[in-house]
């Protein structure tokens, strides 16, 4: 047998699958490169995603399925929400520990893959003390070094960004859940990100005089910000 012509066979079916896998999500194959498609609404950036955030889904199904109930007595009914006595409540989310496991529970029902952040990673919770029930998330992780339009817009030179890039995070995961989310509660999270309680555990884990000073929502806000839309069952999500 011919061991590079057998690598040069699995080489050409796992290309085609792979393009076939592209096309499938929506997105266009020409002459090698791989191109979005011509309408990127809002909308269609979601359908493009669909199928790694079903991925993501079935690969967390085995670590989450049997804590799903436990998980959910986190999750507001909208009979438990008093929007006058909502009182935002920052928990920091350590490794191995039950907060983790909600965080892990409640980004997957993001409308766009959730990334784990880059480097030095503060993830809180935002829970509502009136009633105890999850508000929304919290990721800020270290940020790409090399983005050009993001120093672009920020106006920063390479001795800036050398200098600077230190004093900011990105907001990896940044929102509220339903049915906080329709009481503009986003707002509210993307508000606590950048409040003392972030900048001082920031400074602590750094050991230095400084935290966080600036934040930064990196990528395409979508991707951070925007939970899927209430048009179906929203939870529960792994054993539906």
């Amino acid at each position: 047998m011919n061991k590079s012509l057998d690598i040069v066979s699995d080489g050409s079916t796992l290309r085609l699958k792979i393009i076939q896998s592209l096309r499938a999500q929506g997105f266009r194959v020409r002459n090698g490169s791989v191109l979005p498609p011509k309408d990127l609404s809002k909308e269609r950036i979601r359908e493009l995603h669909e199928t790694a955030v079903e991925h993501r889904i079935e690969r967390a199904k085995e670590g989450l399925l049997r804590k799903e109930t436990e998980l959910l007595q986190h999750i507001a009914l909208g009979n438990e929400i008093a929007p006058t006595k909502i009182y935002p409540r920052l928990v920091e989310v350590l490794p191995d520990s039950n907060e983790e496991l909600l965080f892990r529970y409640a980004s997957l029902h993001w409308s766009i893959p959730v990334s784990s952040g880059y480097g030095r990673r503060l993830r809180f919770l935002v829970v509502d003390e009136h009633n105890g029930k999850l508000i929304g998330l919290v990721g800020l992780g270290d940020p790409v070094y090399s983005l050009g339009p993001r120093d672009e817009w920020v106006g920063w030179t390479i001795a800036d960004r050398r200098k600077r890039l230190r004093n900011v995070m990105d907001a990896f995961v940044l929102g509220a859940v339903p049915p906080y989310s329709f009481l503009l509660c986003g707002k509210l999270v993307a508000m606590l990100a950048a409040s003392d309680t972030v900048r001082r555990e920031d400074k602590r884990c750094q050991g230095k005089t400084k935290g966080v000073r600036n934040l930064f929502v990196g990528g395409d806000v979508t991707a951070s910000c925007d939970p899927p839309r209430w048009d179906a069952p929203y939870w529960p999500l792994l054993s539906a």
